[in-house]
């Protein structure tokens, strides 16, 4: 076919502003030879535009129409500027649609109504923007936009504001009568119904034959404010919420916003998938320090030297503190630890060993419960091992009962934690110089290092406690 001066100004254009192909310049001319026929059927003008390598947008076609003639002359090769032209800009640079946009061109001289379409090559990519536009009847504009129900013609609902920027949201809207009859619906809205597999006419189309309620046979009037379901569409996931149009009591229809929830799901699986690996890892941890624990018990059942059995009982009570707490982790969704449940299980293993010794200590834990990061709990954890391994050596020796009390205080900046048994108490100066394990100078150097916190200790004849501190921020 021979190519017109047109056809050929369109070529030239296209190849001196562009990086397109001529199989792109052969759909941007094929294209160009319909705008006649569309500004005809629309009573338009109609345009074709391309982006440049610059990024802006160039008319290369255009058909002024009899009866319209916009600007009055030929516009090809004009640049058009983004505030004048959103809409084209919309097409070339997303490759989305707008329908009935109101717009200004010209220099901001003529309000328009527009429509506009991305033109899109056999690898769906976004080669250039086909528009028909016309004047704006701003005499019998009305600052309300008005719904008309199909089945009664009574007014579905007014709006402040038309509800043309709807084209630009990311989720797809539409708006059902009273009687479940589509009288709105957005570009994105129309794409996923298309996605669904619904290729009848939008504008019939009922509530029920959304992709979300397949099989439902809910009335139009039963949704509630808020409901949302979820539905596959395609390699989507979307959640459809529905939200009733009331008036003056008076239901006029329903609202039903489609938001992508694909990227959202993925994270969520993701974030499920690292939790599981994470409790995997704990719960590994755990058993590999028991069976430390065991090896050290095997040992120490060898062992002739009281001492040396009674530091490898000390191990042990240190190990296997460090493993009742990645026990807890391995069952919590998060890297947090209860300080309540933490002393419960510490005190319940640790004072065992009294209980079948024929030592009744009953433990009282008080004051308000604070999660803490699985970091600070190990520390945590530690030290109190450490304190309620002296109340079970020394606090209760020759007595048939005791009590140990747990006290914690949440601060601004600081929670403080009180351990005190009302045992025989000892000498703190004598066990302050005198003491050459790890015992109270493991605690202090692991508040004061590890968890930025101060470390008091004190005794008498009546008890011994314990009080420390840890930074929270």
């Amino acid at each position: 076919m021979r190519e017109t001066t047109k056809d050929s100004l369109l070529r030239k254009l296209v190849c001196e502003n562009t990086d397109l192909t001529e199989d792109d310049i052969r759909i941007l001319l094929e294209t160009s030879h319909t705008l006649p026929f569309i500004s005809e059927l629309e009573g338009g003008d109609t345009y074709v535009n391309v982006l440049t390598r610059e990024g802006r947008s160039m008319v290369v076609a255009q058909n002024r129409h009899q009866g319209c003639d916009l600007y009055k002359r030929d516009i090809i090769g004009d640049l058009e500027k983004k505030e004048d032209e959103p809409a084209v800009y919309k097409a070339l640079e997303q490759g989305k649609s707008s329908r009935e946009f109101i717009g200004y061109i010209d220099s901001k001289r003529i309000m328009v109504r527009h429509t506009v379409s991305p033109i899109r090559n056999s690898g769906g990519q976004v080669i250039g923007s086909l528009t028909n536009e016309y004047a704006h009847d701003k005499e019998h504009e009305s600052d309300e936009l008005h719904f008309k129900s199909v089945a009664d013609n009574k007014m579905l609902y007014r709006l402040e504001s038309p509800l043309m920027i709807a084209d630009w949201i990311q989720d797809g809207m539409m708006l059902f009568d009273r009687e479940g009859i589509c009288s709105f619906y957005n570009p994105k809205a129309e794409q996923i119904l298309r996605m669904s597999g619904f290729y009848g006419g939008i504008d019939e189309m009922r509530y029920s034959q959304l992709p979300c309620l397949e099989g439902r046979n809910s009335k139009i009037t039963d949704f509630q404010d808020g409901m949302s379901l979820i539905t596959q569409v395609g390699d989507k996931l979307y959640e459809a919420s529905f939200d009733n149009i009331i008036r003056d009591g008076e239901f006029y229809g329903l609202v039903v916003i489609f938001r992508d929830r694909t990227e959202l799901s993925r994270m969520e699986e993701e974030l499920s998938f690292q939790k599981a690996a994470v409790n995997e890892i704990h719960h590994r941890i755990k058993n590999n320090l028991q069976t430390i624990i065991s090896l050290i018990g095997l040992e120490a059942m060898n062992l002739k030297s009281q001492e040396t059995k009674s530091f490898s009982k000390d191990i042990i009570a240190r190990v296997q503190s460090i493993s009742l707490m990645h026990s807890l982790l391995a069952h919590n969704d998060t890297d947090q630890v209860s300080l309540k449940t933490m002393f419960t299980v510490i005190t319940d293993a640790l004072l065992d060993n009294l209980i079948r010794s024929g030592c009744s200590v009953v433990t009282h834990i008080e004051g308000e419960d604070v999660q803490i990061s699985g970091d600070a709990s190990t520390i945590v954890a530690l030290v109190i091992n450490e304190i309620i391994q002296n109340s079970e050596k020394y606090a209760f020796t020759g007595r048939s009962e005791g009590r140990i009390d747990i006290t914690i205080e949440p601060g601004e900046h600081y929670i403080w934690i009180t351990v005190a048994d009302d045992g025989r108490g000892f000498d703190t100066d004598a066990v302050g110089t005198e003491d050459s394990g790890l015992g109270l100078k493991l605690m202090k150097n692991m508040v004061r290092s590890s968890l930025k916190g101060e470390f008091h200790i004190s005794s008498s004849a009546t008890g011994t406690k314990v009080r420390f501190s840890m930074r929270t921020s």
